[in-house]
């Protein structure tokens, strides 16, 4: 049975960083990462950084409007956009540990 995995707290600008972001993930070091939008419980973007690429992502950081953008990795190693559904079913094969917290968080996330 899949343990809870708690996200771990990325700071809002970290995309932008210079001596973080994507590249700055520990090699072999797989995270469930979380960011949230600065002074606020609302979460900007979430994902899953597989030790070595991003292998899928979830986000209103970029999008116009309050929806939220969903991404996987595909076959090709290209961060895709995809649907709700098709994103959930990813999630739910490729990192299962995560979903406790998602499911938990639903309405937040515009999942429903």
């Amino acid at each position: 049975m899949s343990k809870n995995l708690e996200p771990i707290i990325k700071p809002f600008d970290f995309w932008s960083l210079p001596d973080e972001g994507p590249d700055d993930f520990k090699i072999g070091t797989p995270e469930f990462f979380a960011i949230f939008i600065p002074k606020s419980d609302n979460v900007a973007s979430f994902g899953w950084w597989d030790g070595e690429e991003l292998l899928w992502l979830a986000e209103y950081y970029h999008a116009a409007g309050n929806e939220m953008v969903f991404y996987v990795l595909d076959s090709n190693s290209s961060m895709d956009e995809c649907s709700r559904e098709e994103w959930f079913h990813f999630v739910s094969n490729q990192t299962p540990e995560c979903l406790p917290w998602i499911l938990f968080r639903l309405p937040e996330l515009n999942l429903l």
